[in-house]
């Protein structure tokens, strides 16, 4: 008896879709804290970004390995942007 082979699709990687979002929209890190404002619509940016990466890596593989997920920007929102930004 052989032992069963089994074959496991290898992993999309993500990488980076915050920093590519800081320079495709002209944010600077320091946008985060230093404008609410500026800082809430940056995480929806990261945010819309991620969900997409996501999905295109899903296309091709049934799972991906990411550096951060979408949870990282509502963190981000509720501490710097306003704690009751994200419902």
């Amino acid at each position: 008896m052989g032992s069963p082979t089994h074959q496991i699709d290898k992993p999309q990687i993500i990488s980076e879709v915050a920093r590519t979002v800081l320079a495709k929209h002209k944010y600077s890190a320091e946008d985060i804290q230093a404008s609410t404002s500026r800082c809430f619509e940056l995480q929806q940016l990261i945010l819309e970004a991620q969900a997409e990466a996501e999905e295109e890596a899903l296309r091709t593989s049934r799972w991906f390995i990411s550096d951060r997920s979408g949870f990282d920007s509502l963190v981000y929102a509720t501490r710097y942007a306003a704690p009751g930004a994200v419902q």
